[in-house]
């Protein structure tokens, strides 16, 4: 494939194409699901504003990557569907208190529902 790839300008044309395609579909998807995520707004506060919100991971031994990594990159939405289970949404201030131990997080709580992944 890597010959053909390299050889064959039409394949080449072809493969990337469907490549920047699928590429655009999965970060729509990557998108929607981080936009579900803060919906609710953060947990501890009020704030509902998009780009005040993060994801905070509840066990971080658990954290298998950054969700801004996740989402800005060519991750699987069904793979950050499920790191994102693992995450409370928080504003920066709220997060900031709980990383400084000035706030505690709720047990048991999470943000986005089991069946809304996809």
């Amino acid at each position: 494939m890597r010959r053909k790839f390299r050889d064959d300008p039409v394949f080449k044309a072809k493969h990337t194409k469907r490549v920047r395609a699928n590429d655009k579909r999965y970060g729509r998807k990557r998108a929607a699901l981080v936009k579900f995520f803060r919906s609710a707004g953060c947990l501890l506060c009020s704030e509902k504003e998009h780009c005040c919100l993060t994801a905070h991971h509840v066990k971080p031994a658990l954290k298998e990557f950054e969700i801004s990594n996740g989402s800005s990159g060519k991750m699987s939405p069904t793979r950050l569907a499920a790191e994102l289970k693992k995450c409370i949404c928080l504003c920066m201030n709220c997060h900031a208190k709980v990383h400084a131990k000035v706030l505690k997080v709720p047990r048991g709580t999470l943000s986005l529902p089991r069946s809304s992944t996809g």
